[in-house]
């Protein structure tokens, strides 16, 4: 081409301006943070400095405290050195303590006064010169008045510097909470304790202080120290919190400029400071920096924190010029390396924009696709060979036309020509950008093409409009294409509206994600497409097939091939549904399977009619009960499992057969003539009636006829379902056979008509069943003596309750023969131990009151305890086990010699472990305790309302639970209800 462009090739002045200003600004930020970065380290080294400085004035503190402990210790052994020490002696000792420890503003000694002693106390006070002593306190409003009589008393009784304070004599320390407190804390662990701070006078802006405590003990003995020590006072010193705090820091109070502010504060158990002294007066926010450092302490009992605060002068102490100098120097170093890097930056662009020009222009030179340039004015500037190709321009040296004289170029529908103004050349050189598809046909291109022209505006550095570019391309062959591809895709989107409305449609890629899915998918399953899309179809898997199943359908499909088969999916909504699928592979041109279409039907109708016919075999083939099924003549068609395994004749025996086989011979012919009028007339003939089995065995059953009709109504089958009740039969008889031995039972426990003057006697016993294993009787004994027997035979049921009955007879027997309860309860033993089990035994309590002495005599062989109350409900005797139960060894000995006094308002408290061992939901015993506050509560009323109430208050306390044994008490009143006992 030896045509040049007309454009001027300049550097990017924007990027280079940009540059320049970056480097400009940068350089006085940058030297502006390298002295706040040193200048912030010169800050924290101060700081570690402050912290190191107050950790060592903390230190000293401590020592100072404790060289005060150690002053409490030197007055405690000058008290322990002698027994008496006189006020003289105390002050004589306390000048030189005070003059060695500036800190401390005066010395205490505080003896410990009982109650008793106040008065003694007082007097010798008073003997000794203290006019008007007495001991005395200050309420909340600061008035003094006497302190009331109290168990003790800590009054200060020695104190020095006397002269300042001689008014506190007598100042009881433990009035106060707070101090009284702490006095005792310091007497409970023998060592040092502080207060809070206090007032140390009585002014207006009174001197902090606090008080050091430590109690003084007299030893008498050598042994066991701790017994025998006794408290004689406690020593105190007030310690002034400023001067300690001066001390400790070792600097002038005077100091009128301080470098640093101290404050020494009490924290209380919430962690909130309390001031007790400052290094100086006033606001110290005025003087000195928010920034400080602490130190917490804790001495004896008490949280101080010494805390401090430096003054500007401080931090600028340990400031320098390092900041300046460093930040200066950076900003000369940045600004000399923007300046080499803006002179390099734009040498080296100047040379990659010439060597780009020659790139571009070349690849402009070889696109295949046609590129035309042209200026403002439209005259082209660039044809490259692709343009005039297409064109139909001739070769390189034709002649290139300008833009209005261009002609052959029209709108899609290929006959209007298209408007020079909307060319893509034109609009670009416009400013716009744009595309649009020109039929060109002209006399080089008579059959015409079709171009896809794009064109957009050309502006330099500044955004000024200096031309415009377009590029097109040839797209006849694409547009052809096209018009069949679009037919091909109406086709496709025709068929798939008829698969659609037809069909389940889904399609997956390998792994089973659903990339699409019809409308009649999501009907069916319940899911939208978007809850569906991205899922794989385990979404609607029901669990119904197992693992075998899918993993046989993945294999053949994996391979290539078709898949066909029946399923059951759940719906979104839990219900399920059944579907026969295909599954096709879908390949690509190599051969290769890209994805999964899943072509499906409902069949959920049919295949619940399948299921339920299923359903309906396998009931009828499983049920226990007998089916079979005959024609309208009565022979046998079908018999289920259990008419064989019931009536012992197999299929074979029955088939072809009548119901006849089954005849016992225990029904007349009106039963069978009743029976066929009946079914023929269309109802269901119910009967309970004997059959035969097999093997000759009759059994009962309950008989029920249906007959089977077809869909005109006709009667075609007979269907019969024979349930075998011969164990329900037996179930019942026994029942009533149990039912009346526990009458005749409950006909053996005592009546009423039996009435003993003094005594109120009632007895009871609920069984856990029909028959009762328990036992209870009362009757008179020889010598005019009252006998009471409970007992409790090992389970409960018929077998316990014969056992029971047989124990009853031996033991009313052996009372009326015999007067000694060793001898009776050892011959029911040896009749009991040949007729029992080995696993039974019979646990019983047996009991005999002399009507005239009302002594009571007992013997317990294995029963739960009874109990003896006395007439406020306390437990006066327990009848607790003395031997094993009858029945479990054949040498076992009973001895008599157990007794107890009886008096008048006493009550006897006998019962088996069905009361004490009834248990709740939570698994919780009633226990005898329980029975006895049941009896304690009602032991005012008769003995027939306590059993009661006793029977009553356990089967509440089981809370409905079934009650698993039997329930049975005694209770015997002594001097009862009008005098009377009654036998119940």
């Amino acid at each position: 081409m030896n045509e040049k462009s007309n454009f001027e090739k300049r550097p990017p002045g924007t990027f280079l301006r940009a540059v320049a200003m970056i480097f400009l600004l940068g350089g006085p930020l940058l030297g502006l943070l390298a002295g706040i970065l040193v200048r912030g380290q010169e800050d924290r080294n101060a700081d570690n400095s402050l912290d190191d400085y107050v950790a060592e004035r903390a230190a000293v503190l401590k020592r100072e405290t404790f060289a005060i402990t150690e002053a409490l210790y030197h007055i405690r052994a000058f008290f322990q050195s002698s027994t008496t020490v006189s006020r003289d002696q105390f002050r004589i000792f306390t000048e030189a303590l005070l003059s060695r420890h500036p800190i401390i503003a005066r010395v205490e000694w505080i003896p410990y006064v009982t109650e008793s002693k106040r008065a003694e106390h007082e007097r010798r006070a008073r003997a000794e010169g203290l006019e008007g002593y007495r001991i005395w306190a200050r309420n909340p409003n600061r008035e003094i008045l006497t302190v009331p009589a109290r168990i003790d008393y800590y009054p200060i009784y020695f104190i020095e510097p006397l002269a300042v304070v001689r008014r506190v004599l007598g100042f009881d320390l433990s009035y106060d909470k707070t101090r009284r407190s702490i006095l005792e804390l310091a007497v409970e662990r023998n060592e040092v304790k502080l207060t809070d701070p206090i007032n140390l006078t009585q002014e207006s802006n009174p001197p902090r202080g606090f008080l050091a405590l430590l109690p003084l003990f007299e030893e008498r003995g050598a042994q066991t120290r701790q017994q025998s020590r006794t408290l004689r006072g406690v020593i105190g010193i007030t310690i002034q919190a400023r001067e300690l705090l001066f001390h400790s820091l070792g600097v002038s109070q005077n100091d009128p400029s301080p470098e640093i502010y101290f404050e020494l504060a009490d924290e209380d158990s919430s962690g909130k400071p309390a001031v007790i002294a400052s290094s100086s007066s006033g606001d110290p926010s005025a003087r000195f920096l928010p920034q400080a450092s602490s130190v917490l302490m804790e001495l004896g009992g008490q949280r101080w924190r010494l805390s401090a605060r430096p003054s500007q002068t401080f931090l600028d102490r340990h400031r320098t010029a390092k900041p300046f100098v460093l930040g200066a120097g950076v900003f000369l170093l940045w600004e000399l390396l923007g300046g080499i890097t803006l002179f390099l930056t734009n040498r080296f662009h100047n040379i990659a924009l010439r060597d780009q020009s020659l790139v571009y222009e070349s690849a402009v030179l070889s696109l295949r696709e046609g590129v035309v340039v042209a200026n403002t004015d439209g005259r082209f500037l660039l044809l490259n060979p692709s343009a005039r190709e297409i064109l139909g321009l001739g070769g390189q040296n034709a002649a290139v036309p300008n833009l209005p004289n261009t002609k052959g170029l029209f709108l899609p529908d290929t006959v209007t020509p298209f408007p020079p103004e909307r060319l893509p050349l034109a609009r670009a050189l416009k400013g716009e950008s744009v595309t649009e598809e020109i039929f060109l046909r002209n006399e080089a291109l008579p059959n015409g093409i079709w171009l896809s022209s794009s064109g957009a505006p050309i502006r330099n550095e500044e955004g000024t409009l200096v031309g415009g570019v377009i590029n097109f391309r040839d797209i006849s062959e694409w547009k052809l294409a096209s018009e069949s591809l679009r037919q091909s895709v109406k086709e496709l989107k025709d068929l798939k509206y008829a698969v659609d409305q037809a069909s389940i449609v889904s399609i997956t890629n390998l792994d089973g994600k659903i990339l699409y899915c019809n409308e009649i998918f999501c009907q069916i399953s319940g899911y939208s497409a978007g809850e569906l899309l991205g899922q794989d179809h385990r979404l609607v898997n029901s669990g119904f097939h197992p693992p075998a199943f899918f993993q046989d359908l993945w294999t053949e499909i994996g391979a290539g091939s078709v898949w066909r088969g029946v399923m059951r999916n759940r719906a979104k909504s839990g219900h399920f549904f059944w579907v026969d699928t295909t599954i096709v592979p879908l390949l690509n041109e190599a051969g290769q399977c890209e994805r999964y279409l899943a072509l499906s039907k409902d069949v959920t109708f049919s295949q619940m009619q399948e299921q339920d016919l299923l359903l309906h075999s396998n009931a009828v083939e499983q049920t226990a009960d007998v089916v079979f099924i005959t024609d309208r003549d009565g022979v046998i068609g079908y018999v289920n499992p259990a008419f064989e395994s019931i009536t012992g004749f197999s299929r074979a025996d029955a088939l072809g057969k009548t119901p006849r086989i089954l005849k016992s011979g225990s029904n007349d012919p009106p039963y069978y003539e009743e029976l066929w009028r009946t079914i023929l007339s269309g109802q269901s003939f119910r009967s309970t009636t004997i059959n035969r089995k097999k093997n000759g065995g009759m059994f009962e059953c309950e008989q029920t006829i249906t007959p089977i009709k077809d869909s005109a109504g006709n009667i075609t089958n007979f269907v019969s379902v024979i349930k075998d009740i011969t164990d329900r039969v037996m179930r019942q008889r026994q029942e009533v056979e149990m039912k009346y031995a526990a009458q005749v039972q409950q006909q053996l426990y005592p009546a009423l008509g039996l009435e003993i003057q003094g005594f109120d006697i009632a007895g009871t016993s609920y069984p856990a069943e029909f028959a009762c294993g328990d036992y209870y009787d009362y009757l008179e004994a020889r010598n005019g003596t009252l006998c009471l027997a409970i007992g409790d035979v090992s389970g409960h049921g018929m077998a316990p309750a014969m056992i029971m009955t047989a124990t009853r007879s031996y033991l009313r027997f052996l009372v009326r023969s015999q007067s000694d309860l060793g001898q009776i309860m050892s011959a029911v033993n040896e009749v009991l131990y040949a007729d029992l089990e080995k696993s039974r035994f019979v646990a019983l309590l047996l009991v005999t009151i002399d009507l005239e002495t009302r002594r009571l005599h007992y013997i317990n062989a294995g029963l739960t305890s009874g109990y003896v109350l006395d007439k406020n409900g306390e437990v006066k005797a327990e009848l607790s086990i003395c031997g094993p139960p009858l029945g479990m060894l054949s040498d076992a000995t009973y001895d008599s010699c157990r007794s107890v006094m009886l008096d008048c308002g006493d009550i006897v408290v006998l019962m088996t472990d069905g009361v004490s061992e009834s248990r709740n939901q939570l698994d919780e015993f009633f226990e005898p305790e329980g029975a006895l506050a049941v009896v304690r509560a009602h032991r005012r009323e008769s003995a027939q309302q306590i059993v009661e109430s006793l029977y009553h208050e356990v089967r509440e306390f089981s809370a409905g639970a079934p009650q698993l044994d039997d329930i049975t008490a005694i209770v015997c009143k002594v001097g009862g209800n009008n005098g009377i006992g009654r036998l119940t």
